[in-house]
């Protein structure tokens, strides 16, 4: 049986969860979901923005994309 996942807001999962394992984490501007690739031995992570507009939104979620992959040292 497969972990229920985690949501920073609750603390717990919150179900239902699709069917992978997933960690989102939840920001001022910024919701992050962790999953594994059900085919490749890499995380996949998509991330959301909320602005006054795509072009902003856009921006935030780049910036945060950034700052994301140069704490864990892919970048």
């Amino acid at each position: 049986m497969k972990a229920p996942g985690y949501d920073s807001k609750l603390g717990k999962p919150n179900l239902p969860v699709a069917d992978s394992e997933m960690i989102t984490f939840y920001t001022d501007e910024v919701n992050c979901t962790f999953r594994p690739s059900g085919t490749e031995p890499k995380v996949k992570y998509y991330i959301e923005a909320v602005s006054d507009s795509k072009e902003n939104a856009t921006k935030v979620a780049l910036e945060f994309e950034d700052a994301f992959l140069r704490l864990i040292g892919q970048k």
